[in-house]
């Protein structure tokens, strides 16, 4: 799923297969920028089918 929040710069893609074994604190993850409200709805909804 492609994402670009231009105002931090960011810009790629959120790979949803790979949620179920991201860890967050190993990979010393960061929040960098943000995406909007209709993206995030369908991540979570993406989320619960996975689990």
């Amino acid at each position: 799923m492609p994402i670009a929040d231009h105002p931090s710069g960011i810009h790629g893609s959120i790979i949803t297969f790979q949620i179920p074994n991201y860890d967050y604190f190993a990979r010393h993850g960061e929040t960098v920028g943000k995406v909007s409200t209709a993206l995030l709805n369908n991540l979570i909804e993406r989320a619960k089918g996975i689990f």
